[in-house]
Parts: C-alpha cells; structure tokens; sequence
C-alpha cells in the first residue's frame, strides 16, 4: 500500500518474506498499516 521511493529503499529490503506475505494479504491501507507496525521486523529495530 505504501509505493514511495522511501518504502522500498529504506524499509522493504529488511522485511522477511513472512511479513512481505502479509502485507501483500491485506485489503486496507489501515491493515496493511497495521500488519507493518505490528511486525517483528518493525519492531526489532
């Protein structure tokens, strides 16, 4: 949901595949949100 220049080089090469599967799952910008802050990619760091 986020296709910002920023989105793909600053977060998307550290997501797992696990967590790029489940942002590719949600039907919302709200989920997809959710999903990204939510993930233990995103809080790890």
């Amino acid at each position: 949901m986020i296709t910002t220049p920023m989105y793909y080089q600053a977060i998307a090469p550290y997501l797992s595949s696990t967590t790029r599967n489940a942002l590719e799952q949600a039907v919302s910008p709200q989920e997809w949100n959710t999903f990204l802050l939510s993930s233990p990619d995103f809080n790890n760091r």
